[in-house]
């Protein structure tokens, strides 16, 4: 287990064994590709002076964070490649290995969604009616989406991401925790769209006891899902009986998501043929706004991590280097986490 725990470390810092060992006297590639592979020894001295020069505390070598990789879901575009892939995944462990810890401290809201299997003859729009009527949300746009997962049970982390290309990724952690991390950087309907997106791969294919068939388009069940949760068809199609393109900015202020979205809600629910679909995505193109649109919607902050942090740091006294103490990582690696000495990003309602 210290072999991929350091593999980790290495990795995280962006490094390859090559360029690691020569800054490590008496450190060969081959000897430290061995140790990584599991069929070789490094000695405590050589081990202290890797993690010292990765900057990681040498306990980190004997800590287990895996946080369930096989039940993850993204949602994001095929153009991230491998290597990039495999950073975010170490940030995502981390995150979650992070808020696990916080765990320890706090009473988290308890997981009050139902998991549902489709092989059982529901659909993802059936099953996103079930959660609106389980809550009692009606057929009205779902406004404080981050509050509504929060005290439900699947919390949110907003995560200052580098990679445009990466929308969100579902997950759960090592100790039960539902956890959804999205791209803050990314437009507020769009992310709102992840979330839903996100929450219908939680309800539809993480839970261990549904077997999801590989014929399944599990993506393109989660799109489902997350249409019919935030545009349902009983509260949105009157509206798109050949809707206009001005009629586009409108019924985004009012649903909260996307015109492109909105359009294809449109062709779906057979309120719009495929030519006049057309017709309104190249209007869309023209205007240069397939990309990014104008007229920001409204999302809601998550709290429940930036609260758990304040109640540890000021109720309970912990300072960061107590945080990295215990949590045996970089005190940067607990900075970036939980964006200390980092500007704020606030969301806030366009009228």
């Amino acid at each position: 287990m210290r072999n991929s725990q350091l593999t980790f470390a290495r990795q995280y810092r962006g490094m390859n064994q090559s360029n690691l060992a020569k800054q490590i006297p008496g450190l060969s590639q081959s000897n430290l590709s061995k140790y990584e592979k599991g069929i070789g020894t490094l000695s405590d001295d050589v081990l202290f002076r890797i993690m010292d020069t990765l900057n990681f505390p040498i306990g980190f070598l004997d800590l287990k964070i895996k946080n369930n990789v096989e039940y993850r879901h993204y949602r994001k575009k095929a153009s991230i490649g491998s290597m990039d892939r495999d950073k975010i995944d170490r940030f995502i462990s981390v995150v979650a290995y992070c808020f696990d810890w916080m765990s320890d401290f706090i009473e988290l809201p308890s997981f009050q969604f139902k998991y549902i299997d489709l092989e059982r003859g529901a659909t993802p729009e059936e099953v996103a009616s079930i959660v609106r009527r389980q809550f009692k949300l009606g057929v009205a746009p779902i406004e404080n989406i981050c509050n509504f997962l929060e005290r439900n049970g699947i919390f949110v982390y907003f995560w200052d991401c580098e990679y445009e290309d990466f929308d969100g990724v579902s997950l759960i952690t090592d100790k039960g925790n539902h956890l959804i991390i999205v791209n803050r950087n990314q437009p507020n309907d769009r992310i709102r769209f992840s979330l839903a997106h996100e929450l219908g791969h939680s309800l539809m294919h993480l839970c261990c006891d549904i077997v999801v068939l590989e014929v399944r388009d599990t993506e393109k069940e989660a799109h489902k899902f997350a249409a019919e949760f935030l545009m349902p068809s009983q509260g949105i199609k009157g509206s798109l009986l050949n809707v206009k393109f001005s009629q586009l900015p409108i019924l985004k202020s009012y649903w909260l998501t996307s015109m492109a979205s909105i359009m294809y809600r449109a062709k779906a629910l057979q309120q719009i043929n495929d030519v006049k679909y057309i017709q309104l995505r190249n209007e869309l193109s023209r205007r240069s706004w397939l990309k990014k649109e104008p007229y920001d919607v409204f999302i809601d902050e998550p709290s429940v991590i930036s609260k758990s942090y304040d109640l540890i740091t000021t109720a309970l006294g912990y300072s960061i280097n107590d945080i990295a103490k215990s949590l045996l990582l970089p005190i940067d690696i607990i900075e970036e986490v939980f964006r200390i000495n980092r500007k704020i990003f606030t969301l806030k309602r366009v009228v």
